[in-house]
C-alpha cells in the first residue's frame, strides 16, 4: 500500500494508535475449572501479575506489529483519548520480579523441564485458544508463548474457526484466550456490559448472578455511579478508578494497541476517517467519487 500511495494511485492515512488493545485471559468462572488444580493458582493476581511482568511490551509490539503498535498495561488505549488515563498501573519487564511472585505461590521447576509446578505437581501448563487465520493474533500468540516460557508458565497455543472459538468462550470451555474484543463505544458507560460483573460482555467471568470477587462488585458500583454522573470531571475521576482496580487484579492482560491505517483511492472526496467501526461509512452522505480521467475524457 505505501508503494502504491508513493505513485501517487491512493491515498494512505496513519489514524493512530486504535482503541482495541490485543487481550489475553483465563477462564475465571469457578465452576469451569472445578476439581481442577491449576484453579488455585490462576484465580491470584500475583499469578497474573507474574505473567504481565514476564512480557517484554516493546519486544512484543516490534515481533507481532512489526513496531505499528505501542504498549498498553489495560482495555483503554491512548486511541480512547477521552478516557485514557496513563498512571493506570503498571508491569514493567522484569523477568526476576515474575519469578519472584510465582514462587511466592509455590510454583518452581522442582523436575527441571522447563516449567513450573505447585508441590503437588500440577505444572503452570495451559491451552490458549485463537482465532484462526488472523496473522496478527496467531503471531501475538505464539510470542506471548515464547515470552512467559522464560519464567516457566506453559502455554500450548491452538488456532480455532472464529465460530468454534466465539462457542468456547461462551460456554466457559477453555482455559485461557487470546483475542481482540473489540469495543462499541469510546465512553465506558456505554459499555457497561463489559465492566459490569452481570455483563454479557464480562468475558472471563460472563454474566454472574452475583459479584464473583470483591474488586469487580467495587466495579460494579463505581461504574453505575459513573454512568449517572453528569458532571465530566467527576465521571472521569470514578472511572480512573475502575481502571486502577482492574489493572491491579489483571482478569485480562493487555499488551499491546496496534496502530491503525487506511487507505482509499485518490478519487475518493469528503472522506473523514476515524478509528472507530465503520472507518468511514459512518458518514456516508458526505462522500463522493470523483469522475476517472477516462470518464472525463
Amino acid at each position: 500500500m505505501k508503494r502504491v500511495a508513493d505513485q501517487g494511485r491512493l491515498k494512505l492515512l496513519d489514524l493512530g494508535v486504535g482503541p482495541d488493545a490485543d487481550a489475553f485471559w483465563f477462564c475465571l468462572k469457578p465452576e469451569a475449572w472445578a476439581k481442577n488444580p491449576k484453579f488455585s493458582f490462576v484465580q491470584r493476581r500475583e499469578f497474573r501479575q507474574a505473567i504481565s511482568h514476564a512480557v517484554n511490551r516493546e519486544q512484543f509490539a516490534e515481533t507481532v506489529f512489526l513496531s505499528a503498535a505501542v504498549p498498553v498495561w489495560g482495555p483503554i488505549t491512548p486511541g480512547n483519548k477521552p478516557w485514557f488515563w496513563p498512571n493506570v498501573p503498571r508491569y514493567p519487564y522484569d523477568t526476576s520480579r515474575a519469578t519472584t511472585l510465582l514462587r511466592g505461590l509455590g510454583l518452581e521447576d522442582r523436575n527441571g523441564n522447563g516449567t513450573v509446578e505447585d508441590a503437588k505437581g500440577t505444572e503452570a501448563r495451559f491451552t490458549v485458544i485463537t482465532m484462526r487465520g488472523n496473522t496478527a493474533l496467531e503471531r501475538g500468540a505464539a510470542a506471548l508463548r515464547d515470552q512467559v516460557a522464560k519464567v516457566g508458565i506453559g502455554l500450548d497455543v491452538v488456532p480455532l474457526e472464529l465460530g468454534a472459538m466465539i462457542q468456547q468462550m461462551l460456554t466457559s470451555k477453555y482455559e485461557a484466550i487470546y483475542y481482540r474484543p473489540l469495543t462499541t463505544d469510546l465512553d465506558p458507560a456505554m459499555n457497561k456490559d463489559l465492566w459490569l460483573s452481570s455483563g454479557s460482555a464480562h468475558f472471563w467471568n460472563l454474566a454472574q448472578e452475583t459479584p464473583a470477587t470483591e474488586w469487580e462488585a467495587r466495579i460494579d458500583a463505581l461504574m453505575l455511579e459513573q454512568a449517572a454522573t453528569l458532571d465530566a470531571a467527576r465521571r472521569q475521576a470514578i472511572f480512573n478508578d475502575v481502571q486502577r482496580i482492574f489493572a491491579e487484579n489483571l482478569p485480562v492482560l493487555y499488551f499491546v494497541a496496534p496502530r491503525l491505517y487506511y487507505a482509499e483511492s485518490t478519487r475518493v472526496q469528503g472522506s473523514t476517517p476515524s478509528v472507530l467501526r465503520p472507518p468511514v461509512l459512518w458518514n456516508p452522505d458526505g462522500i463522493s467519487i470523483a469522475a476517472s480521467r477516462s470518464s472525463r475524457n
